[in-house]
């Protein structure tokens, strides 16, 4: 077992292999997805244990005592970023498999789905729907930022799910991407 500690990291790779690393650059362990398949996402939550989310084999997954152990298997879902928030819940964005890409955010308290984030208060998405990017976090406030890529924008929504504001960046005539 690792006692993930403030001079330690994990990273994760194309060669699809989840790595521990001391500040000194030394392994401390490493792990490969039982799937083989590349971890999209990878979080440490107050657990101090793994997770990471396997796009393809549409899981959730955490690594305890080494071991792989799947957290969530998704239906019609597909897992891509995750965050571990300050209250120790898992943030994560998902896409639809099916043509139209929604994209929703979903809260889970361990294996346990607590929250489901897609909507605003007139039926809009909240999100693009699109598989590009979207980095998720929550902040001071226990808000939930999703910088959504393909939009332009960051999307703020208060824990109980509601659109408190959409970001883009300052205005100006150049009209840049932000």
């Amino acid at each position: 077992m690792y006692d993930l500690n403030d001079n330690e990291l994990w990273t994760s790779g194309q060669d699809k292999i989840l790595r521990l690393y001391n500040f000194q650059g030394e392994l401390l362990n490493s792990v490969q997805p039982k799937s083989r398949n590349w971890p999209y996402d990878i979080a440490v939550p107050k657990s101090r244990d793994l997770v990471y989310t396997e796009y393809f084999d549409k899981s959730i997954n955490i690594i305890k005592n080494t071991q792989i152990q799947q957290l969530v298997r998704l239906w019609k879902w597909l897992p891509l970023r995750l965050c571990s928030t300050s209250s120790g819940d898992l943030l994560v964005s998902m896409i639809s498999e099916d043509k139209n890409h929604l994209t929703k955010i979903v809260r889970y308290s361990g294996a346990k789905e607590k929250q489901n984030i897609q909507w605003d208060d007139q039926g809009g998405a909240l999100y693009s729907s699109s598989i590009n990017i979207k980095y998720l976090c929550d902040n001071k406030n226990s808000d939930i930022c999703v910088a959504d890529f393909t939009s332009g924008e960051v999307v703020v929504v208060s824990t109980a799910g509601k659109l408190r504001f959409r970001y883009t960046g300052p205005q100006s005539a150049t009209k840049k991407l932000f």
